[in-house]
């Protein structure tokens, strides 16, 4: 029988800037997971630019430093989970909601956050913001 359930993937937050343009996940297995698309739920604050981005299951992250923002979309595919959008108010959080495609693993998988510039570039003045309080929601079985 399938059946809802909840991962926390990181409970306290992260500031992503210039100096820490990526953040990545310990790894973090899925109880019982069913092969079937999943939802992320993060908190941000202060996202400015619209070309920062979610990956999951990233096969190499250095790569990922050098890549633009469509560039990582048309690369990593399934893996590009989506563009973080602006959150407004820098004094808040917002809570965003992205669809996982099935991509996801029993066991072993990684969240990647990517700070970016304004032109979705690696270079120059990437964006300053924090995430906080992932979790997921996935199908698993009994």
């Amino acid at each position: 029988m399938a059946n809802l359930c909840f991962r926390t993937i990181r409970e306290g937050s992260e500031t992503l800037n210039d100096a820490a343009p990526n953040f990545y996940s310990s790894a973090f297995n899925l109880t019982g997971f069913v092969d079937r698309t999943a939802l992320l739920l993060m908190e941000i604050s202060g996202v400015e630019f619209t070309n920062n981005f979610v990956t999951i299951n990233a096969p190499d992250h250095a790569a990922l430093n050098g890549l633009t923002t469509d560039n990582a979309a048309a690369v990593l595919d399934d893996k590009f989970v989506g563009r973080i959008l602006p959150s407004g108010d820098n004094a808040n959080w917002a809570m965003t909601i992205f669809r996982v495609k099935p991509e996801l693993l029993a066991a072993g998988n990684v969240l990647g956050v990517h700070a970016r510039n304004s032109g979705g570039g690696t270079s120059g003045n990437r964006d300053d913001f924090k995430i906080a309080r992932a979790f997921l929601i996935y199908t698993g079985s009994d």
